[in-house]
């Protein structure tokens, strides 16, 4: 089993994390994906209450679960480290889940830093390897937390497999573990090739596009930005993703650039057909100069030109993009790239094109599962371990519903001398009524449609639906009677 300590949230955006485990569950290895720790409001409502100490298991996508879990107040892993206190109750979070379901051998992939103190109390309850996806140079964010840096330091040293996704991260790597290996990103080739126009820029009054997508931060080139746009106003200016209101002002006065805002992923291709020219106009600092950029994949999919700021991981592809080292290079860029599609050029485009489908994810991992076979000795297509997890798991929360059940008829003799409790308890019951009904419900949908769902899809609907149905039976009132006696961290 693989349990992954990621770097953001599931749902939040979808990148490499999401890339990789995703594509691992589909190829048969079980994984956990541990949501960043939030605020329980359990416990803060309701301090007496032990029931918040355990997690929520739900099922993402084939094989890949969300191990949700909580501590009493907030953490941020980016800017701070975690405290002895919390490194407890995330054990504890954790611990009923990993002892129900007993697997054979687990592997942590660690990808930020700021869990490894968690992890490496983890592991002393369940011994397994420690994998570390270094993805940034964490040193090149703003405020970062010096405890961090410390933390990756010995990350890299107790790590016994390291990925960099760049060649610079791979060289800071390798001075400190020699079982060090380059996975850089990839593109979702089958999304993002061949494109289809929608005509979604109904703000653009002008012939040429020239496009970005992804996050708009301190690292963006704005003074180029903003140069190219007074130059040369016959072109739209369109920038995808978040931004601040105070960068959103400083263009107000341009009405041929264009933000529109984050999109959702699977939105990207409608927009990225729009295009005329593709642009990263990132500025050189040692976040970007370590920074394999996951648009530059996306972006040559479709076989579009693209104008990049001069960084080392975009040197093998200058035969096919159009790089830049100033303001005014830029512009020119811009311009060449556009004189290209006058003397079409089939040939940079077919280039373009097969380049990225090289570096697609699925071959990325490929060869991340590849040194993972070498390293942990993990076989991710082990269909018999993932049935039995898979078993397990249906178990676990067919047991967990029996004991709410079983908890509620306890608490229900205590009607007669609580009248509020009465009350809590009838709202609890109507509640499970209607939700057993809708949980017959999709039963009865999967039954009829058999031919179309495998045996393992009809177990996760049972599983997502006794989830649903814990969630709203655990009630705080409910005095649980489980207990972890997980050591305290030292």
């Amino acid at each position: 089993m693989l349990i992954a300590f990621p770097i953001i949230p599931w749902s939040f955006l979808w990148q490499r994390p999401q890339q990789l485990l995703s594509r691992i569950g589909r190829k048969g290895y079980p994984v956990l994906y541990v949501a960043p720790i939030l605020k329980s409001s359990y416990y803060t409502t309701y301090p007496n209450c032990e029931e918040w100490l355990f997690p929520n298991v739900t099922l993402i996508s084939d094989n890949l679960f969300h191990l949700w879990c909580c501590s009493e107040t907030p953490v941020d892993i980016h800017h701070e480290p975690l405290s002895e206190k919390t490194i407890n109750e995330l054990t504890n979070s954790i611990t009923p889940t990993l002892k129900d379901l007993k697997p054979n051998q687990i592997t942590y992939l660690v990808q930020h830093p700021g869990w490894l103190p968690a992890v490496k109390h983890l592991q002393t309850l369940f011994p397994g390897k420690i994998v570390y996806d270094c993805m940034d140079q964490h040193s090149g964010f703003e405020g970062i937390n010096p405890d961090v840096l410390q933390s990756e330091e010995e990350l890299i040293q107790t790590a016994d497999l390291v990925f960099a996704t760049s060649n610079a991260l791979l060289e800071k790597v390798s001075k400190t573990n020699s079982n060090s290996h380059l996975i850089q990103n990839g593109a979702d080739f089958e999304l993002f090739h061949n494109p289809q126009k929608q005509d979604l820029l109904p703000q653009c009054k002008n012939s040429k596009v020239i496009g970005y997508f992804g996050s708009i931060k301190e690292w963006f080139d704005f003074n180029a930005l903003e140069h190219a746009s007074k130059k040369r106003p016959g072109y739209d200016y369109v920038l995808v993703g978040t931004v601040s209101n105070e960068d959103r002002a400083r263009f107000a006065h341009l009405p041929n650039v264009h933000f529109l805002g984050a999109v959702a992923y699977h939105q990207l291709p409608k927009y990225l057909a729009e295009f005329d020219v593709c642009t990263i106009p990132f500025l050189k600092t040692p976040l970007t100069e370590a920074t394999n950029p996951v648009k530059l994949y996306e972006y040559l999919s479709a076989g579009k030109p693209v104008v990049s700021a001069n960084l080392p991981e975009l040197q093998p592809f200058k035969e096919i993009c159009y790089l830049y080292d100033s303001t005014e290079e830029f512009l020119n860029r811009i311009d060449q790239a556009l004189e290209e599609q006058k003397t079409s050029s089939d040939s940079l485009h077919g280039k373009r094109i097969e380049v990225a489908r090289q570096n697609s994810w699925n071959k990325r991992v490929d060869l991340f599962i590849e040194k993972l076979q070498e390293t942990c000795a993990v076989n991710p297509t082990a269909d018999e371990e993932h049935r039995n997890l898979i078993k397990k798991l249906g178990a676990l929360y067919t047991s967990e519903l029996s004991r709410l059940r079983a908890e509620i008829f306890r608490a229900n003799e205590l009607e007669k001398t609580s009248l509020s409790y009465s009350t809590k308890i009838s709202q609890t019951e109507t509640r499970e009524n209607v939700l057993t009904k809708q949980w017959t419900a999709n039963i009865h949908r999967v039954k009829d449609h058999y031919e179309q769902y495998s045996i393992i899809r009809f177990i996760m609907f049972g599983i997502q639906t006794c989830q649903r149905i814990k969630n709203v039976l655990r009630r705080p009132f409910i005095k649980s009677n489980r207990q972890t006696n997980v050591p305290k961290a030292t």
